[in-house]
């Protein structure tokens, strides 16, 4: 991302991951047109994540030709490809962020 803070839009989980689907980042990464960059990687608490052992937690940045980035996504990497968005979700100028259960803010 740039200097200019991007806006924020509070979205439902569902609505998020259509926002991350209907634009097929990670499809059209894996057909050469975007370049997926690890931006940080971990292995979650296995007792407060409730994740297999061996689960790995990344925050994928997605980048054109120019190396714009044009989507950042949270994925579990175990023996399955790319999760839908997590809590913070960056996609074409716009940060997404999720609603709370009675449509508040979670952060």
């Amino acid at each position: 991302m740039n200097d200019i803070t991007p806006p924020v839009k509070r979205v439902s989980k569902e609505e998020m991951r259509r926002l991350f689907n209907e634009g097929s980042y990670y499809q059209r990464a894996l057909d050469g047109e975007f370049q997926m960059v690890t931006l940080a990687s971990r292995h979650p608490c296995l007792s407060q994540a409730h994740q297999p052992f061996c689960t790995c937690s990344q925050i994928i940045s997605f980048r054109d030709s120019n190396d714009d980035e044009v989507a950042r996504a949270h994925q579990e990497r175990q023996s399955r490809p790319m999760s839908c968005p997590a809590e913070d979700t960056y996609i074409r100028g716009v940060i997404y962020k999720l609603l709370g259960e009675k449509g508040t803010a979670t952060k």
